[in-house]
């Protein structure tokens, strides 16, 4: 491989993270099968750490659950629900990639002042930032319902269950708002604007 190619975050973020999360995952099928169906610690701590992957997952398997899984018969219902569980686990991997790459290729653009995700008019670059910003207020939300949630059984596992959400609601909330009021500042100035 290319040594110029790894040092590419667009590339190394998303093979370091799809590998660590395939490997909890495929310890988790084995532990799991011994155990019985009591999955380890280890998968809902990739789940924290893959927030936005995590609740892509969650989504598709929960539609999957509706259509297809709810129309199987008694007697298949046990691969439907083994089928959800090989797809939630491919689709999370696939969020997963896509997840790091984009914040590989907003990494790779910090030097260029510019934006990866948000196209350059400004219109809609004013758009895409406001919903990724609303986007952090989400995960802001979810991480003071799950503190909420956990902050009567022990404020560190509270703590454990929403710093994630709440980092991640920093990083889309605080980057995407940055350039936002940035964008917006910039719009006023144009030139032929009044203001």
């Amino acid at each position: 491989m290319n040594m110029k190619m790894l040092r590419r975050p667009r590339i190394i973020l998303p093979c370091i993270n799809v590998a660590g999360v395939a490997v909890v995952l495929a310890l988790a099928n084995v532990q799991t099968s011994h155990r019985g169906g009591v999955g380890p610690p280890q998968v809902a701590f990739s789940y924290m750490i893959e927030a936005p992957a995590a609740l892509f997952r969650k989504f598709v398997v929960s539609l999957w659950d509706s259509a297809v899984a709810a129309n199987c018969s008694v007697v298949s219902i046990e691969t439907c629900y083994s089928a959800g569980g090989i797809l939630g686990n491919c689709v999370f991997l696939a969020a997963v990639a896509m997840l790091w790459y984009v914040v590989g290729l907003e990494i790779e653009s910090w030097d260029q002042e510019k934006r990866a995700v948000v196209p350059a008019r400004t219109s809609s670059r004013i758009a895409v930032d406001l919903a990724l910003v609303l986007v952090g207020v989400f995960f802001g939300f979810l991480e003071v319902a799950i503190w909420r949630d956990l902050s009567w059984v022990s404020w560190p596992r509270a703590l454990l269950g929403a710093l994630p959400y709440a980092l991640w609601a920093t990083a889309f909330a605080g980057a995407y708002g940055q350039d936002l009021l940035r964008c917006i500042g910039n719009r006023d100035r144009t030139p032929g604007r009044s203001t």
